[in-house]
C-alpha cells in the first residue's frame, strides 16, 4: 500500500505557484559561491585582526622603547651625579699631589730652555714656601745652572714664576687644574637638575 498520501507534496507551493527544482550543478555552484563568500569574509576578518594586532604590538614596542630610553637616561644621569663628588675630590686633593712632582720636571725644562736663549744670568724661581720645600732638592739636583729661590706665599702651591734677565714665565698647574675642573663642572651641571620625560 503506497504511503504517498501521508507525505507532503513539495512540487506545488501553498500559494498555487509551482516550485522550481534546482539541479545538482546549480546546487554545487550555490555551495561554492557560499563557501567563497564565507572564506572571503573570514580572510577579511583575519586580516583586520592581524592589522589591529600589529598596530597594538607597534604601539607597545614604541612605549617600551621610550621607557627603556628614559630608564637609560635616568641611569646615566644618576651615574654622572655620583661621579661628580669623586671628580671634585680628585681635582682638589689628588691632582695637586700628583702635579707637584711633575711641576719640578716642567720647571727644569722651562728653566733650561730660558737659559739656552739667554746665555748669562741667574734663574730666579718665585714660588710659595710650601712648594719651595718640596721642589728645592729636585731643582738643585736637576738644574746645572745657577738658581735662586724666592719664597712668596701670595703665589699658589701649583704656580712657579721663572725669571731670567728681562724674561719671566709662569708655570701654572693650579690654573690648569682649575680649567679642567671648570670643564668637568660645566659638563656635569645638567645632571643635578631633575629630568622630565618628553
Amino acid at each position: 500500500m503506497p504511503i504517498s498520501h501521508l507525505l507532503e507534496d513539495f512540487h506545488n507551493s501553498p500559494d498555487g505557484r509551482n516550485l522550481q527544482v534546482i539541479s545538482d550543478e546549480a546546487l554545487e555552484d550555490a555551495r561554492l559561491s557560499s563557501f567563497e563568500k564565507g572564506y572571503q569574509a573570514g580572510w577579511e576578518d583575519a586580516s583586520a585582526a592581524h592589522k589591529s594586532e600589529q598596530s597594538h604590538i607597534s604601539a607597545e614596542f614604541a612605549r617600551n622603547l621610550q621607557e627603556l630610553s628614559f630608564t637609560y637616561q635616568e641611569a646615566y644621569n644618576h651615574v654622572m651625579r655620583s661621579i661628580k663628588p669623586i671628580l671634585d675630590r680628585m681635582f682638589t686633593d689628588v691632582l695637586p699631589e700628583i702635579a707637584i712632582p711633575s711641576l719640578g720636571m716642567r720647571l727644569s725644562d722651562e728653566a733650561l730652555s730660558m737659559a739656552r736663549e739667554t746665555a748669562e744670568g741667574v734663574v730666579v724661581l718665585r714660588m710659595s714656601s710650601e712648594t719651595a720645600q718640596r721642589l728645592e732638592p729636585l731643582i738643585t739636583k736637576q738644574l746645572p745652572i745657577q738658581v735662586r729661590l724666592l719664597e712668596d706665599d701670595t703665589i699658589g702651591a701649583g704656580q712657579v714664576y721663572i725669571g731670567l734677565g728681562n724674561q719671566e714665565r709662569c708655570i701654572d698647574i693650579d690654573g690648569l687644574i682649575g680649567r679642567m675642573k671648570a670643564l668637568i663642572d660645566e659638563f656635569t651641571q645638567d645632571f643635578g637638575r631633575p629630568q622630565t620625560n618628553g
